[in-house]
């Protein structure tokens, strides 16, 4: 593992916390408590949101109070037209709140 990774898990400065939903997609609205409890009172600065149905799906335009990155795969060739991109495409989509 990486070392700086390694060290911030450690020292509890990263967690790593399912969101509690067997769903290929991700409602937002509809987060665990305890997910969404852990959230606000550790103030979150970064939230990873990875697949297709939830990072492309349900959450490609969702707009966060912290800084989000979303990673898919497209594995659908509509999408992907859609996107303007080919399939088996990857996104990283890294995105900073507007104050």
């Amino acid at each position: 593992m990486d070392p700086i990774i390694c060290s911030a898990l450690r020292e509890d400065r990263l967690l790593l916390v399912q969101t509690g939903s067997s769903s290929p997609c991700l409602d937002l609205s509809r987060l665990d408590k305890g997910l969404a409890v852990l959230v606000r009172e550790r103030g979150a600065d970064l939230v990873v949101i990875e697949g297709m149905g939830r990072a492309i799906h349900t959450n490609y335009h969702a707009l966060l109070c912290c800084e989000s990155l979303k990673l898919a795969v497209v594995k659908n060739a509509w999408l992907a037209e859609r996107l303007g991109g080919q399939l088996f495409s990857v996104i990283f989509k890294y995105e900073v709140p507007t104050e």
